[in-house]
């Protein structure tokens, strides 16, 4: 174990063995699931993999090991689709050794990163024109999502005005780095979410209008997060949950982040298990479906990585 986790892992472990529980999902209603529309339409992705760490996998899900390190990524998602191209998720940009000395010095005791090429890096050295990309949609604006939006200072941000208003009133080190986000007025399109339904969700934004890429509310871990459904040419269909879960686990359990992981990094936690719930119960109707939370990289690594995009 390295020596970094070593000292949170003792400290952690006094509580673990009385925290470690599985959501009751019984205690949470249903949402009903409703027949989601013919998909008319389909989008490519690939994964820009930024960085990435290792931690503890009892901090990824209640019930993980104390003693087995997980490595784990951070990554953005770009997105084409024949009427456009944008980023989910910005992962680690080209700034982020200079954001990181913002943070509180404890935080690299149970969190370091080791840096690979921004997205931005990526798409020059594979001479990919950045100006297709028309816009960036965070999960959230939590440091290690938010990271790479200075990166592209031209290209509109899209985000919910929950987490744009809970980032302004509650942000900083060491969720929020606000230089990461302090952009033109100008530069945010707010996400409104329609009443139209979408699977067990009772708001959705189909973003191109024809089934292919379709954003839903994920409440709990920040102000306002968003996962994003895509469809692929293939017929397969994957979900980004951000990080409402930080592994599949945690879905698959379902479970929380370990109890004071959850606590330090969850916004809601009562409305963080609600969600788990909600993305457990859609896994169990779909098991065909591919979920992807943020920086799992047991999930990631058979993604397509840029240049390689889904057929």
């Amino acid at each position: 174990m390295p020596l970094q986790h070593f000292i949170p892992t003792i400290v952690l472990a006094i509580g673990f063995s009385a925290c470690s529980a599985s959501i009751d999902v019984a205690q949470y209603p249903a949402q009903p699931f409703h027949q989601a529309p013919v998909a008319q339409g389909t989008a490519k992705f690939s994964i820009l993999g930024t960085a990435r760490f290792e931690t503890g996998e009892f901090t990824t899900y209640s019930g993980g090991s104390l003693w087995k390190d997980r490595q784990m990524d951070h990554a953005a998602v770009l997105v084409e689709h024949p009427r456009g191209t944008f980023l989910f998720d910005s992962g680690l940009g080209e700034h982020i050794d200079q954001q990181y000395e913002r943070m509180p010095w404890w935080i690299p005791l149970i969190m370091s990163y080791t840096r690979g090429q921004s997205a931005l890096s990526q798409l020059k050295s594979r001479q990919y024109d950045q100006g297709q990309i028309q816009f960036i949609i965070p999960s959230h604006l939590h440091w290690d999502h938010a990271s790479g939006l200075p990166d592209f200072p031209d290209t509109k941000v899209w985000i919910t005005p929950a987490e744009l208003e809970y980032a302004r009133q509650h942000g900083s080190p060491p969720a929020f780095l606000p230089e990461q986000y302090a952009i033109p007025a100008d530069r945010w399109h707010i996400i409104t979410f329609t009443n139209q339904p979408y699977e067990n969700f009772a708001q959705s934004l189909d973003i191109f209008g024809d089934g292919a890429v379709v954003l839903v509310p994920l409440p709990g871990h920040s102000g306002g997060p968003v996962g994003m459904f895509l469809r692929s040419a293939s017929g397969q269909r994957y979900f980004f949950i951000g990080d409402t879960t930080w592994v599949l686990e945690g879905v698959q359990i379902p479970a929380t982040k370990q109890y004071f992981a959850s606590r330090m990094a969850d916004m809601d936690p009562e409305a963080i298990k609600a969600t788990i719930v909600q993305v457990h119960r859609l896994q169990q109707k779909y098991p065909q479906l591919i979920i992807v939370p943020a920086h799992d990289h047991q999930v990631i690594k058979n993604l397509p990585q840029f240049p390689e995009f889904t057929p």
